[in-house]
């Protein structure tokens, strides 16, 4: 059904006076596009460097403490069939979050 020319010249009235009004307020609205811009970047910064302060932190207290005395255990609930498959997905990234340790990593199944 087609619209009725009144509304329809309504309609366009309003999106001119829109396109209108932020041609004029062309600073307000490209400081509200910088102020998304920046919003969006400084919650990305912001989980970025909240991750790799908690990766260093932890680095910093295994690389610390004596070999001896510190252990590092990673848990995980699967099914018995399942297990070769995880752990050979798991323990490559647990090499890579440890790096360079001097111990040795062993994998126990019970």
């Amino acid at each position: 059904m087609t619209e009725p020319v009144a509304r329809r010249l309504r309609r366009l009235g309003l999106v001119r006076a829109v396109v209108r009004r932020s041609r004029s307020d062309w600073p307000l609205v490209l400081a509200a596009w910088l102020l998304l811009a920046c919003a969006t970047s400084l919650i990305t910064a912001a989980a970025t460097y909240s991750e790799s302060v908690s990766l260093g932190g932890f680095r910093g207290v295994i690389e610390a403490s004596p070999a001896s005395s510190s252990a590092v255990r990673v848990y995980a609930t699967v099914a018995a069939s399942a297990i070769e498959t995880e752990d050979g997905a798991v323990a490559p990234n647990v090499g890579e979050v440890l790096g360079s340790f001097p111990g040795r990593a062993c994998g126990a199944w019970t």
